[in-house]
């Protein structure tokens, strides 16, 4: 926060043939680096006067606001992702449904609006909550979708036509976030910060950049008090499906991690609370 004065910003000469500063109509973009976290920040930016378009002498004004973004790897065909942040976007009413205490509502004209990093390349996302299964499809009126939010702390399907990277802004859940989760099934995400494993090796994922690793005993030591309810977890990724069952034993499971990005189904035997701590 603060004011931070004059920014020059140099133009061409024109009578060189290096391209050595802005030429006119050039658009001028804007990072953020945080000294204090290490880390940079994507800027939105809005143009109080003037223009981001280079002119000679001009001046413009602007407000920068720095952006968490969460940059999720998808290949062709279906993706189980999910979106660690502590956001919520709706079309329409807020929905009812439990989310991570905290999280911000943002509304928005169409779930579009949510997936325009990757507009054009995905065919369908389905979701499930405790109403049941909804389904979004970009190229069908929207009076005949009925998924109208998608929110931090749930899973989702996405149908790729082509391999890409979904751009998701927003501040991240906090480690200590908590989810309320019914009996029977639930669609839910991944808001840990390391990707957690029982395999010697780390698993390659792919994750968001920035994912540390852990190695764990058992895939019950991720849920805690609720992993006495667990009766599956299953997921999903470049590999195929996977499978917990705490009944079965080791050796025949075949999910072996929980990592940012991914979406896990979570069958329990009653109602519990979800945290990754």
């Amino acid at each position: 926060p603060g004011n931070y004065g004059l920014l020059h910003v140099s133009g061409d000469d024109p009578d060189t043939a290096a391209a050595e500063g802005a030429r006119p109509g050039d658009v001028i973009s804007f990072k953020l680096w945080s000294v204090a976290q290490q880390k940079e920040y994507k800027v939105e930016t809005t143009v109080v006067t003037g223009s981001l378009a280079w002119a000679d002498r001009a001046v413009s004004n602007v407000n920068l606001n720095g952006v968490e973004q969460v940059r999720i790897p998808l290949q062709a065909g279906w993706n189980l992702v999910s979106f660690p942040v502590a956001k919520v976007w709706h079309v329409g009413a807020q929905p009812t449904v439990p989310v991570p205490a905290g999280v911000v509502y943002q509304p928005v004209t169409s779930i579009k609006d949510v997936f325009a990093s990757i507009e054009g390349k995905y065919a369908l996302v389905r979701a499930f909550d405790v109403d049941g299964a909804k389904t979004f499809d970009p190229a069908i009126p929207t009076i005949f979708n009925d998924l109208n939010y998608v929110a931090g702390g749930y899973g989702y399907w996405i149908r790729m036509n082509q391999a890409c990277e979904l751009v998701i802004n927003g501040p991240p859940l906090p480690s200590a976030a908590t989810l309320n989760m019914h009996a029977s099934w639930n669609l839910v995400g991944y808001w840990g910060l390391s990707a957690r494993h029982v395999t010697d090796e780390q698993p390659v994922g792919p994750f968001p950049e920035g994912t540390g690793f852990v190695k764990i005993n058992s895939i019950l030591d991720i849920f805690g008090e609720l992993g006495g309810g667990i009766q599956q977890v299953r997921s999903f990724d470049k590999n195929g499906a996977h499978v917990f069952d705490p009944t079965l034993p080791p050796y025949i499971n075949d999910l072996n991690y929980m990592g940012p990005g991914f979406g896990y189904w979570i069958k329990l035997s009653q109602a519990g609370q979800l945290d990754y701590r």
